[in-house]
């Protein structure tokens, strides 16, 4: 099942307002139930795309921003800014990146081990990549966001999942 989102337009402007907010799909089998989280995956950029279901159960569903609620962070407290964000992750095939940093030169992709998997020119990209996760084997991976002088601006974990 998938459920489209999109930053313009219709009841979503409200909902998604830059890059870090994290967008999840809750669900509920009747309005007696407490909303809850269910795994899915995303395509697309922050900005607009799709939420994919594996499984889609009868009840209610509903789009939600990930908050306090779920994380437990005070009303008042905000979580860190990232500099560089990774989706849909877990992810399979493809997995597009987003960064901020307007002095962002490379990623860095690296496995568990800290062993080099892969090197990602951000040139000529527009604070966003698509890169191709394909030949990679399932597994826990670290992208790091590089300054031209090759100082780490940000790192995120990346999980790679088996493809279907």
């Amino acid at each position: 099942m998938h459920f489209f989102y999109q930053r313009t337009g219709f009841l979503d402007n409200n909902l998604i307002l830059n890059p870090t907010d994290s967008l999840v799909i809750l669900y509920r089998p009747t309005t007696a139930n407490e909303w809850r989280s269910v795994p899915f995956s995303r395509i697309g950029p922050w900005s607009i795309g799709w939420i994919v279901l594996d499984t889609l159960r009868t009840g209610e569903y509903t789009l939600a921003v990930w908050d306090a609620m779920y994380v437990g962070l005070p009303a008042t407290e905000k979580p860190e800014k990232t500099n560089l964000l990774c989706f849909p992750n877990p992810g399979s095939g493809v997995v597009t990146m987003v960064w901020e940093a307007a002095n962002a030169h490379s990623i860095r992709i690296t496995d568990l081990n800290g062993k080099l998997v892969d090197t990602l020119n951000t040139a000529g990209h527009d604070k966003n990549l698509i890169w191709d996760t394909s030949k990679l084997k399932p597994g826990v991976y670290f992208a790091t966001l590089l300054s031209a002088h090759g100082e780490p601006i940000d790192t995120t974990k990346l999980v790679i999942k088996p493809q279907k």
